[in-house]
C-alpha cells in the first residue's frame, strides 16, 4: 500500500480556488432563483431598493477580486508564474490571501442576506454558517477560525430582527427553490471539501503502519 500523501500549502490554496468557484456559482444560482420574475428587491429602511443588475455586478466583482487574491498568493504564483518569463508580479502570503477571501465571502453573504429578508427569511443564511466550517477544512489557524465564527454570529444577530421583505415568501415557489438549492448545495460543498481534505482514519493509519508519537514527560516538555 502506497504511503499517504501530505496536504501541502499548494493543495490548500488550490482547494480554496475550487471552493470559491463553487461558492460563487451557488450564490449566483440562488440569487437568480430568488429574484426571478422580480424587477426590484425591496429592503428595509434606511436602505434603498437594489436592482438585480447591481447585485449581479457585486457578485461578479467579489468573484474577480477573490480569484485575484488567490492567484497572487505566493504558493499559487509558483504554479503559473513561469508562464510570464521576465515579468514579476507582487505576491502575498497564502494565509493572508485566504483570510482576505473568507472575510470578503462573509461580507458578500451579509449583503445578500440583508436584501433578501434578513436572518429569519433569507435563503443565504446557510452560507453564513458554512464559511467558518470551510476554514477548518482549509487548515486556518484557531484565531482566524474563531474570528470567522464571531463575525458570522454577529451578522446573524444583527439581521435577525430585520423585517421580512415579503410576508408571503413561504408561498413563493421560487423562494422555496432558492432556499432548498442553497441549503443542499452548501451541504454538498462541505461534504466534498471535508472528504478531499480529511485526515487519515484509524484504519488507514493501521494499514500504513505509521509510528505513534509519544509525548515527553511533563518535566521534559519541549519549550
Amino acid at each position: 500500500m502506497s504511503p499517504p500523501q501530505l496536504l501541502l500549502p499548494i493543495h490548500v490554496i488550490a482547494a480554496t480556488l475550487l471552493i470559491q468557484l463553487i461558492l460563487m456559482i451557488i450564490l449566483a444560482i440562488g440569487l437568480f432563483l430568488f429574484v426571478r420574475g422580480e424587477r426590484l428587491i425591496d429592503v428595509a429602511q434606511p436602505f434603498r431598493a437594489v436592482s438585480m443588475f447591481s447585485l449581479a455586478l457585486l457578485l461578479l466583482g467579489a468573484t474577480l477580486a477573490s480569484f485575484s487574491f488567490i492567484l497572487l498568493s505566493n504558493d499559487f504564483y509558483k504554479v503559473w508564474g513561469a508562464l510570464f518569463p521576465g515579468v514579476t508580479f507582487s505576491t502575498i502570503e497564502a494565509r493572508t490571501a485566504l483570510s482576505i477571501v473568507f472575510v470578503m465571502d462573509l461580507a458578500l453573504t451579509a449583503i445578500l442576506m440583508m436584501v433578501t429578508g434578513g436572518s429569519k427569511h433569507s435563503p443565504f443564511s446557510a452560507v453564513l454558517f458554512m464559511i467558518p466550517a470551510l476554514a477548518i477544512f482549509l487548515r486556518e489557524s484557531a484565531g482566524w477560525f474563531i474570528a470567522y465564527a464571531l463575525i458570522s454570529a454577529s451578522v446573524f444577530l444583527v439581521l435577525l430582527n430585520m423585517p421580512a421583505r415579503n410576508p408571503d415568501s413561504d408561498s413563493n415557489p421560487f423562494y422555496k427553490k432558492a432556499f432548498a438549492f442553497i441549503s443542499l448545495a452548501c451541504l454538498a460543498l462541505l461534504m466534498f471539501i471535508g472528504y478531499i481534505t480529511r485526515p487519515l482514519s484509524l484504519d488507514e493509519i493501521a494499514g500504513h503502519d505509521l509510528p505513534v508519537s509519544v509525548l515527553p514527560p511533563a518535566d521534559k516538555a519541549i519549550p
